[in-house]
């Protein structure tokens, strides 16, 4: 609420009262006409009209920008602490921040003044700063949280939202600058630095903060974590164009645990966090994301990925992670002596050609082994005795001994000297069951200090769909041939046939996903469309008759992944989900002793080593009875079993179920399969 006086201060100082009451009488008058307030109810007016005051109705029917952005700053003012308001309420108060920056088109009344009102425009100068100075708050609160969440394509959007709103704030700058470094654009980011400088310097006269130069001049010198995103415009279209995994979805928890653990960790504590899930389930993807957030935070990283066959080579996985990081440094010898750089050329030797003096490490191997172990150690204590440590150790079921060894020492020594050093590793569940040893490294590397285990289940449907809505939402819609039951079938958030068919063709696995659809454009049965931008986005308007076609959609790439998690299974195992893969979705214990001719004894053994590796799911309802985890997984098991093997286990399915009189529609199936049973297609 205002005084009428003061209104008539700020407006029309020069006039009489009597002449100021008049003319804000008339003025009020049309303002009631142009809101529509003539004829109703005082309570449902916007306007709210005194003898001595007047103000507005924040519960009316018209919403004010000004009042969203009000409301949601005060909300976000009375969480002081902004990393302790967690899930529910942050994405609330996320959501209500959106709305309200959703409404900011520009400065408070801009371009707006009266000349002969100097009253009234030094109040609208401290309204505007006071306002810009809120929604640069709210831009703030809302591009964090988004890049805590990983959510880093909105996190760059909010970034460039607010960089437009205010070109001369530098925090905007700085964050927008940190979000295109993170998804992999470096040319981008320093291009945003420049941008910013020349508008400094036109518009103010001056250079930009030491901070933000500083991380101009540290971007320029690290290199992107991420691969880039987005592909650069191009108007020649190819599948890799298409930036299929451009969007971490379904990661939010697991995401915002690693950036709670960060923050503790700047609090000199060490902590260990264990990434686990099936082959495919996005875990180097959440690791790399989470390593170039904590980059942007100041730390220090380091990441090295085991690989297959890299178990026979001793420190394989140390090598790769120290050797990437010094060579970026260019300078080790800040950070450890002679004596310790000597020691580590001997799994480094390019040191010796940067430092010709070092001295001659020992060549007593025990002794050696000890000492370059020290040395590891100590180079990691140099760098967490700058800045926090975030190290990152990807498929951890791959690693050599050595490196083991060497990570198990460094860690007991960091966790001594209480550094903040936060170690991330992530591992394959299948395959850490079929290694008792790793099972014993890792239940010892938990004793050292605060563990955290993430296990990375499969997307849910709601996921799915931002993911298709994401590679969807821009695609043009070109030409006006398409049917009404293509445009019926537009992929939406409600979800679509086409949705619904990727669902329960992956199940929600991230390499499924990504894998189908990349088939999907490679055979032609999806259409790429260009955007606005040059990039290319997916066409999702298709005929329930075309998604009919897809049933034998089966890339190479997943095909290859299941094969791999097969072998890790007995043969005796092997042969009962052989077994399986004929049956029903739903079969029972004496099902498979009947097709196998196994023991109940050896059939109930394998079936727990199929348990064990999450290949099948028991299913407790009155009967006990079992089921593949994935019918692409039944798929591939069926397609490897020899013609021969596969008409004798459908014969002696058909004898099973002819002597328990099953359906004749059951029965017909299996006997046209016994005489001649086909296999699944599959991708070559």
């Amino acid at each position: 609420m205002h005084s009428r006086e003061k209104l008539m201060t700020l407006f029309w100082p020069d006039l009489e009262e009597q002449q100021g009451r008049t003319i804000l009488r008339r003025t009020l008058a049309i303002l009631r006409e142009a809101l529509g307030e003539t004829t109703v109810a005082p309570h449902e007016a916007h306007l709210v009209v005194e003898r001595n005051a007047l103000g507005v109705r924040p519960t009316s029917a018209i919403v004010s920008n000004i009042a969203l952005l009000n409301a949601a700053f005060a909300r976000v003012r009375s969480h002081l602490a902004l990393d302790q308001v967690q899930d529910e309420e942050r994405h609330q108060l996320a959501i209500q921040v959106q709305e309200a920056l959703r409404q900011i088109r520009g400065a408070f009344l801009e371009n707006f003044s009266l000349p002969d009102a100097p009253a009234f425009d030094t109040w609208i100068s401290t309204q505007r700063e006071a306002l810009r100075h809120r929604v640069s708050v709210l831009f703030d609160a809302l591009s964090t949280w988004q890049m805590e969440g990983g959510e880093l394509v909105n996190a760059l959007a909010t970034a460039t939202h607010w960089v437009s709103f205010d070109p001369g704030d530098e925090a905007a700058t700085r964050r927008l600058m940190q979000m295109s470094f993170m998804v992999g654009r470096r040319d981008e980011a320093l291009q945003v630095y420049e941008t910013a400088r020349a508008w400094l310097s036109r518009e103010l006269g001056v250079e930009p903060a030491p901070e933000t130069m500083a991380l101009a001049e540290r971007l320029s010198r690290d290199f992107p974590l991420r691969l880039p995103g987005p592909p650069q415009p191009s108007s020649q279209f190819s599948v890799a164009a298409v930036h299929l995994d451009g969007l971490l979805v379904g990661r939010t928890r697991e995401y915002a645990s690693l950036v709670e653990h960060y923050h503790r960790v700047t609090r000199q504590e060490t902590h260990l966090v264990l990434l686990e899930g099936e082959a495919g389930m996005g875990k180097t993807r959440l690791g790399t994301d989470f390593l170039a957030w904590a980059a942007m935070q100041g730390a220090e990283v380091l990441h090295a990925q085991a690989f297959a066959n890299g178990r026979s080579l001793s420190y394989q996985l140390i090598v790769d992670m120290l050797r990437r990081r010094v060579e970026e440094q260019n300078a080790p010898d800040d950070l450890l002596s002679d004596l310790w750089l000597s020691e580590l050329s001997r799994i480094l030797p390019e040191l010796r050609d940067r430092y010709p003096d070092l001295p001659v490490p020992l060549t007593d191997e025990s002794t050696g082994h000890t000492r370059l172990f020290e040395a590891i150690a100590r180079l990691g204590m140099a760098w967490a005795s700058r800045r926090p440590l975030v190290v990152f150790v990807d498929d951890l079921q791959w690693i050599d001994i050595a490196s083991r060894n060497v990570l198990f020492y460094a860690w007991h020594q960091w966790r001594a000297s209480q550094l903040p050093v936060l170690l991330i590793v992530s591992v394959r569940s299948e395959e850490l069951l079929t290694q008792p040893d790793l099972q014993a490294w890792l239940f010892n590397l938990k004793q050292e200090g605060p563990t955290c285990a993430l296990t990375l289940e499969a997307l849910r449907y709601e996921d799915l769909v931002q993911w298709v809505q994401y590679l969807d939402a821009c695609a043009l819609q070109q030409g006006s041939g398409k049917t009404a039951e293509k445009e019926r079938n537009r992929a939406t958030a409600d979800g679509t046939p086409f949705v619904q068919w990727l669902f329960n063709k992956t199940r929600g696995q991230p390499l499924y996903v990504e894998e189908v659809l990349r088939a999907l454009l490679e055979r032609q049965m999806l259409r790429a469309l260009p955007r606005p931008d040059g990039t290319w986005a997916i066409n999702m308007s298709v005929t329930d008759v075309e998604i009919e076609q897809w049933h034998d959609i089966l890339p190479s790439r997943i095909h290859d992944t299941i094969r791999m998690r097969l072998t890790y299974v007995s043969s005796v195992a092997r042969l009962l989900l052989n077994a399986a893969s004929v049956l029903c979705h739903d079969f029972t214990l004496e099902q498979l002793c009947q097709v196998t001719e196994l023991s109940e004894n050896d059939t109930l053994q394998a079936l727990d080593e199929l348990l064990c590796h999450h290949l099948l799911i028991e299913h407790v309802n009155g009967a006990v009875t079992y089921s593949f985890s994935h019918d692409t997984l039944r798929e591939v098991v069926y397609s490897e079993i020899g013609e021969s093997r596969r008409r004798v286990f459908h014969h002696r399915v058909l004898q099973h179920l002819q002597a328990t009189a099953a359906p004749e529609a059951i029965i017909e199936h299996y006997t046209r399969h016994a005489e001649s049973p086909s296999s699944v297609a599959v991708e070559a």
